[in-house]
């Protein structure tokens, strides 16, 4: 965590603050399974070099001098939010992010779901197992929201949001409560290798009888979002091409000759409506990268045609795009605030209904009351839930 710690350090025995973190690790064992399953996947070294605690995938390095000025429920709390670097696969999902303000971002998240944590303890007669240090990021308005969605929300850093997630140990000027750098280049340390532990966790919990329905719904949650929405975005496009020959449908023309030709057929992909939520939070680099696919599928797949409507609380324009066009010439308008209604009442009023409807949104606005009745894909970028159609999550995979 960033915030700065105003505990004054004093110089620790390094022997007693390495037998408290090895405490530590044996209390997640016996008493926090999903804790416990990642953080043992770790070594954890002492570095002076680190203000305060720091992951990279591999190692969790640690001060003893910041360590002394935690007490045994703060140290445990510490522990416990660095795995959960590691869980939501913070390391990964950066992309060009600031690191400084990236880390605020999830810190705010694992904190919140620190606390649910404690809730889901109490519930189940247990006593309150953490304690944010002081200076610990904490805030229920970003409650259920994905990281992504908070870092847009978050105003720069006073240094610019620059600085930390170097090698040398994270955000090294603030001495707050815990750090990740960039992941460490070693085999077992990739985003799917941490998902697949943070499931492993999650059933080693169910087995102990030790569950969080929020920390298993936080992961299930993660799990969701990792599907990269540009492959879904192919997929729901593939289908044959007008330009594929077929041998199983002969060119009738030529059967009275016993000449059996394959056809030349059309299964031409029907229309795609594809809706931008042009509203105050979506940024242009955002819009770039989902425009920029959409152009790659109508120059690869030749759908009949792609309508893309431009709304946020009204309908701002509408344009249709066919094979050869340039979606560049497109150029989005709005930043008011969301409403998805408009782009379902229009849709209603096509000649047919589409294929699909893309919608790329962060998920905050007036939805249907109804299904429409034809498949809908939220490309989401805001970690919002949603009525129907398929959700798909850009956080790593818009890195």
């Amino acid at each position: 965590m960033s915030n700065p710690n105003t505990k004054p350090r004093k110089k620790a025995n390094a022997n007693d603050e390495a037998l408290r973190v090895e405490k530590s690790v044996v209390k997640m064992v016996l008493d926090h399974p999903f804790f416990a399953a990642l953080a043992l996947k770790m070594r954890v070294k002492q570095d002076y070099a680190v203000p305060t605690f720091c992951v990279d995938g591999v190692s969790m390095r640690y001060n003893p001098d910041f360590c002394a000025t935690l007490d045994d429920t703060e140290l445990l709390t510490v522990l416990a939010h660095e795995v959960l670097h590691l869980a939501f696969g913070h390391l990964w999902r950066k992309g060009s992010r600031k690191m400084k303000k990236w880390n605020y971002a999830t810190d705010y998240v694992i904190n919140n779901y620190l606390m649910k944590y404690n809730e889901d303890e109490v519930a189940a007669s247990r006593h309150a197992p953490f304690k944010l240090p002081e200076g610990g990021l904490l805030d229920s308005k970003y409650d259920n929201m994905a990281e992504e969605e908070v870092y847009n929300l978050l105003p720069d850093p006073p240094d610019g949001g620059g600085g930390g997630g170097g090698r040398g140990g994270g955000d090294a000027e603030s001495g707050g409560m815990g750090d990740f750098t960039d992941p460490a280049a070693d085999d077992g340390n990739t985003e799917e290798d941490w998902r697949q532990r943070a499931v492993e966790g999650i059933n080693a919990s169910k087995l102990r009888g030790r569950e969080s329905g929020s920390m298993t719904r936080a992961i299930e949650r993660h799990l969701k979002g990792t599907q990269d929405w540009r492959e879904v975005l192919r997929e729901l496009l593939s289908a044959p091409s007008n330009d594929d020959y077929d041998e199983t449908r002969p060119d009738r023309r030529f059967m009275e000759e016993d000449i059996f030709l394959p056809t030349l057929y059309s299964e031409r992909v029907g229309t795609f409506v594809v809706a931008l939520d042009t509203s105050g939070s979506v940024t242009n680099e955002m819009l770039g990268k989902f425009m920029a696919e959409v152009q790659y599928c109508l120059d690869t797949v030749k759908p009949e045609k792609i309508i893309v409507i431009d709304c946020d609380a009204a309908i701002n324009q509408e344009r249709e795009f066919a094979y050869g066009d340039n979606l560049r010439d497109f150029t989005a308008k709005g930043g008011g605030g969301t409403d998805f209604r408009p782009v379902f009442d229009r849709v209603k009023s096509l000649p047919d209904s589409p294929e699909a409807v893309v919608y790329f949104t962060d998920g905050y606005g007036a939805f249907p009351t109804e299904h429409p009745g034809y498949p809908v894909i939220w490309v989401d970028y805001g970690g919002t839930d949603y009525p129907f159609g398929q959700v798909v999550r850009i956080n790593s995979a818009d890195s």
